[in-house]
């Protein structure tokens, strides 16, 4: 989970510094595009999931 949490905030992070760049900035404005905001976690996790695989 931790991985997808740092590729989405990195992705964000590209995202919200393109729209501030130009040409990035000219392209924005008139597409209506916004800067978007980090995951985060409210409360750590604590305890892992169990799954249990049922087969047959």
């Amino acid at each position: 989970m931790a991985l997808r949490r740092e590729f989405y905030n990195d992705s964000v992070m590209i995202h919200n510094t393109r729209l501030q760049t130009i040409p990035g900035r000219f392209v924005a404005g008139p597409l209506r595009f916004l800067p978007r905001e980090y995951f985060t976690v409210k409360e750590p996790v604590e305890k892992l999931a169990r799954i249990r695989i049922v087969t047959g």
